[in-house]
Parts: C-alpha cells; structure tokens; sequence
C-alpha cells in the first residue's frame, strides 16, 4: 500500500512540472543541451516548456552526423509558444514561435498537439493559389530530417534546416 501510495505522489509531481505551458525541470533534458541554453543566456527571455509529449526530440537537422536537439519554450515575457532548436556540433541555436512570426505556423505555437520527426526523403507541400484557396501539392525533397508538428484534427507542416535557416512545408488545408 505504501509503494502504491509513492508512486501516485510520484506521478502527480511529474504531472506538474510537465503541465501545459509550464516551466520543465532541466534535469529532464540532455545535460549538452542545457549548458548550452545557459551559456547563450536563453534563460534570460525564455523558459523551456512542457507542452509537447515528449518533452524533447532527437535528430541529425544539419546533416553533421550529431544528434541535435529540439525542445519546447514559452517566451517569459509575453508567454508565446514555440521551439528551441540547438545544434550539438557548433554553437548555432533557433528559435521558431516564441513570438517571432514563422511563416503559416504563427508566432506562436499553442496550436501544436502533435510533434515527431520526420525522416522520409520526400515531403508533399500543400501550395495555395493567390487568394488563399488550396491549388494543390508538390514534392519537396528532404535532405536531413525534419520537425513535424500538427493539430489533431487539422493541418501542420515540417520545420526542415535548408542549410541556412529553417523553413515552412505546409501540409493540409
């Protein structure tokens, strides 16, 4: 009954450092990722987050051969959603949302339900016609793997490193 009784104070601790938007334990998160967020003083405007599941994702985004590193933020000052992309071979970060606009995806990313990597080689990019109606799709090749988020029921698309920047591939309507 003891053991029983732990493990559901255990779990409602956990549930509350990882409820939606709230600040996360940096021990949660690689120990490179977190010295690397301190040292560029990131703590400073942001704080990571928790409102994905999982809390973080893994991925080779530039193509080094490292795994990098993604995870969720909140922008301290005006509580906007978004991601923290720091590259584990050089000293490059990005922050995608938070407040600063991302193409179709907003500045902000408390629509996201959903996020995984995306590791096929070929991607389809919904395109739009001029006055916003959908015209159709089209291939995009993917050379590195990509950040895919989404609403449940919904569209989303794929955050993708071209080399330079991180863009936008629109998926759904």
């Amino acid at each position: 009954m003891a053991i029983k009784y732990r493990l559901v104070i255990l779990i409602f601790i956990f549930s509350l450092c990882t409820a939606n938007g709230q600040p996360v334990s940096p021990r949660l998160l690689p120990e490179w990722f977190v010295e690397r967020y301190e040292s560029l003083e990131l703590d400073r405007r942001y704080e990571l987050g928790a409102y994905l599941n999982p809390l973080f994702l893994e991925g080779d985004f530039n193509g080094d051969g490292e795994k990098d590193i993604v995870s969720t933020l909140v922008n301290s000052e005006n509580g906007k959603l978004g991601l923290l992309i720091i590259f584990k071979s050089s000293e490059e970060y990005y922050i995608v949302g938070a407040g600063d606009g991302f193409g179709v995806a907003g500045d902000s990313f408390e629509w996201v339900d959903y996020w995984e990597i995306f590791d096929s080689k070929t991607a389809y990019e919904t395109t739009f016609l001029d006055n916003g109606d959908v015209e159709g799709t089209r291939e995009v090749t993917i050379r590195n793997v990509a950040i895919s988020i989404r609403e449940s029921e919904g569209s989303g698309g794929l955050i993708y490193y071209d080399g330079e920047k991180f863009t936008w591939i629109h998926q759904g309507e």
